[in-house]
């Protein structure tokens, strides 16, 4: 598979209407065992991945009144689901399978569904300096519109990044209707190979997708917004937290359209600032609820602040890689103008030199 050319084929993908180096243990006379795993650059005919995913759901009911059909009460509807968490109806699955040639997803929750097939189109995303870092593909069905880029493998490992990598699925489906997915995959560290004492910290990469809505029934204005922050983790205590400053916007539609140049870049904006505060790692895999979530802060004035949830994994040898995703949202302290707004994103990054 030509890492550089992402093509996608999307199938069964069913969506719900609801809320959506260390070493292995044993004793002193135990045999080492040793752990493979796969890098995200090679090429592959049908290789499963480990994933995940975390999903936003908005959708708005225009209401009607008897004597004027066509104006009435709005109501905005603001729904999540994810692999992770505590969904009472039970959490999404999602099978990520890497063919010659193009990827499929499936997408499976126990409520609605519908299946899409996206056909071959793809376009790069480039940075400012010109290096091919993610692919845009884009298709319109009956439901809608579908907009998806993950970025590449190959640019990923220019970070020492080579055994996860990460992406977007936006559904636009009408009107302000819209199903975003944020999504992480890879080779997990087995948890046999997870570090059992000392600390890390990790250097973190981020890419979100902030939207904005100025009245109930306004569509959004959304961005692209990165930015990078540290993870730091204690595997003696098992636990996790730290920060993520998000400081480079970008136009959503020109930075699929045309990548994170200095033509799509927004000047003199805020910088998010997301915090994680200390949260327990279960075996390779960390979670921040409703109950433990992240909040979000900014800066220059803009009085925005939010919270949400979000859920990761470590990677790759020695858990030396990671990688995951998070949903936030207004929260009711918050001082901005607007109506309301969200934020979903991916994070991603490896164990810095100095702290493995």
């Amino acid at each position: 598979m030509n890492k550089n050319i992402l093509v996608l084929v999307f199938s069964a993908l069913l969506i719900s209407s609801c809320g959506g180096g260390g070493g292995g243990g044993g004793g002193s006379n135990a045999s080492p065992i040793t752990y493979s795993y796969d890098k995200i650059t090679s090429d592959f005919t049908n290789k499963t991945w480990e994933a995940d995913s975390i999903t936003r759901r908005l959708t708005v009911d225009q209401g009607t009144t008897p004597n004027t059909p066509t104006t009435g009460v709005i109501t905005r509807s603001w729904d999540y689901f994810a692999t992770y968490g505590t969904d009472p109806d039970g959490p999404i699955e999602i099978d990520f399978i890497e063919s010659s040639g193009y990827l499929t997803i499936n997408l499976s929750h126990k409520l609605d569904n519908f299946n899409i097939t996206l056909s071959e189109i793809d376009r790069p995303i480039y940075d400012p300096s010109d290096n091919l870092i993610a692919s845009k593909v884009q298709n319109n069905f009956t439901e809608g519109t579908l907009n998806a880029f993950f970025f590449l493998p190959d640019y990923l490992a220019t970070l020492s990044i080579e055994h996860t990598a990460v992406g977007f699925l936006d559904f636009y489906l009408g009107g302000p209707d819209r199903d975003t997915f944020a999504i992480n995959y890879g080779s997990r560290t087995n948890s046999g190979d997870m570090p059992r004492s000392g600390s890390a910290t990790f250097g973190i990469f981020s890419e979100a997708i902030y939207t904005q809505y100025r009245s109930p029934a306004h569509q959004g204005e959304s961005f692209i917004v990165r930015g990078e922050g540290n993870l730091n983790v204690n595997f003696s205590t098992n636990k996790i937290g730290g920060t993520i400053s998000l400081d480079r916007w970008y136009n959503y539609l020109e930075f699929i359209n045309y990548g994170a140049t200095y033509e799509s870049q927004l000047l003199d904006s805020p910088v998010f600032t997301l915090n994680f505060p200390e949260a327990s790692i279960s075996g390779n895999s960390f979670e921040y609820d409703f109950d433990n979530d992240f909040t979000l802060t900014s800066s220059g004035g803009w009085g925005l602040t939010g919270s949400g949830i979000a859920g990761g994994s470590f990677f790759g040898p020695d858990g030396k890689e990671i990688s995951g995703t998070f949903l936030g949202k207004k929260s009711d302290d918050d001082m901005t103008n607007v109506f309301d707004w969200d934020i979903i994103g991916v994070f991603y990054g490896t164990c810095k030199p100095s702290g493995c």
